[in-house]
């Protein structure tokens, strides 16, 4: 786990902010440098963004998606948006520049997780041409087809809105393992425990040990792909044994950690 010292966010721009896409596609793959954040930026196509190292980390209409690796979230059309990562990540932007009838303008953000065809298919793009950023023409309606049927997964972590408690949580992600217990944390933003609880409570809409238990659950899903031991990682997030982690990852997300040993 990268310890990092959060005081200050470099902001950064989006690497699409100069650029006029004029075909259906663009495919961009970026490195999200756990020191910055991008500004806060919209973009006149349909965005779809996601993850293939390290975790990335998509606020979208005040609403925060963790996007764990092979997970990718939507953004719509001129939809507000920052990124960030409490890693150095690895991602790839896939810009639409057309209407499609299997995604609405107006559509909700949403996870989902990656398919090998779809991973393949565009790895096949990127590495055949040196450029950063390319323009590609593609047999659209197939891609997009593609895209369209990934599985939706509910790997989203709310977060508070007030600037104090956001960098607090910006701060235990980057560092998950530490106790931050929550008389730590209400130390360290000057209030009382129950103060500290309660505004907590209010602006996620989870209890701290919830929102710790949700975060830890999805960092955890980085060494399940690398298959690693279950009963390690288990062990790692809190948990006594590798059935109670299963359990609690099964009832959070409504999936067992165990199938992404199969699509690693």
């Amino acid at each position: 786990m990268i310890k990092i010292n959060r005081n200050h966010w470099k902001p950064t721009t989006s690497p699409l902010d100069k650029v006029e896409i004029q075909k259906g596609l663009l495919f961009c793959m970026d490195i999200a440098d756990f020191s910055k954040k991008t500004e806060v930026h919209s973009h006149a196509w349909i965005q779809f963004i996601y993850t293939r190292t390290g975790t990335v980390y998509v606020e979208v209409n005040s609403k925060f998606y963790h996007v764990p690796p092979l997970h990718g979230v939507w953004i719509p059309k001129e939809s507000e948006h920052v990124l960030w990562s409490s890693e150095q990540s690895e991602y790839v932007c896939i810009n639409i520049n057309r209407t499609f009838d299997i995604v609405s303008n107006g559509e909700e953000s949403k996870i989902v997780e990656i398919s090998p065809i779809v991973d393949t298919y565009v790895d096949y793009f990127l590495l055949n041409d040196a450029d950063q950023i390319k323009e590609i023409e593609l047999k659209e309606s197939a891609f997009m087809q593609f895209l369209a049927e990934l599985n939706e997964v509910d790997f989203t972590l709310p977060y508070p809105h007030s600037q104090e408690l956001l960098h607090l949580c910006q701060q235990i992600q980057a560092d998950s393992g530490a106790p931050h217990t929550p008389e730590q944390c209400a130390n360290k933003l000057n209030i009382s425990q129950s103060t500290f609880v309660r505004r907590f409570k209010k602006e996620t809409g989870l209890t701290y040990q919830e929102w710790r238990q949700r975060l830890r659950l999805l960092q955890s899903i980085r060494r399940v792909k690398e298959k690693e031991s279950i009963l390690n990682i288990a062990l790692d997030a809190g948990y006594s044994s590798a059935s109670s982690y299963i359990y609690a990852f099964k009832k959070t997300f409504g999936v067992s950690p165990t199938k992404y040993i199969i699509n690693k």
